[in-house]
């Protein structure tokens, strides 16, 4: 590729969007919640799973749906932690700042919640 069509490729919009989410702590943090939402022992443990379970009584085994819900708490409890470090930057107004803290405090408290029915089902 020549000097001409790079720069080209650089200033496409789709190509920063996608550079902008490929950054190092993005990826970190992608691969951190699919490890721990169990993305990988669901798929070395598929076969235990019996067909259309949503939910194993077991804490050794997860269901795709469990997976799936997993994934999701994990994203609202991060975007939960982020408001809240937002919430705490000295440069946004004292109004907008409560709002995000308490949305914050809120997602966190909601996926903590989604986190321990759903054991309290397993368990149950």
């Amino acid at each position: 590729m020549d000097a001409l069509s790079t720069d080209r490729l650089e200033r496409n919009r789709y190509v920063k969007v996608l550079l902008r989410f490929l950054r190092i702590e993005l990826i970190y943090l992608y691969a951190s919640v699919v490890l721990s939402a169990g993305l990988i022992a669901y798929i070395i443990n598929s076969p235990l799973v019996p067909a259309g379970t949503l939910v194993v009584k077991a804490f050794g085994i997860q269901s795709l749906a469990e997976t799936f819900v997993y994934i999701v708490t994990m994203v609202m409890g991060v975007a939960g932690l982020f408001l809240i470090m937002r919430g705490g930057n000295e440069k946004t107004a004292s109004r907008e700042a409560g709002l995000l803290f308490f949305t914050g405090l809120m997602l966190v408290f909601i996926s903590f919640a989604m986190i321990f029915s759903l054991w309290g089902y397993k368990v149950g």
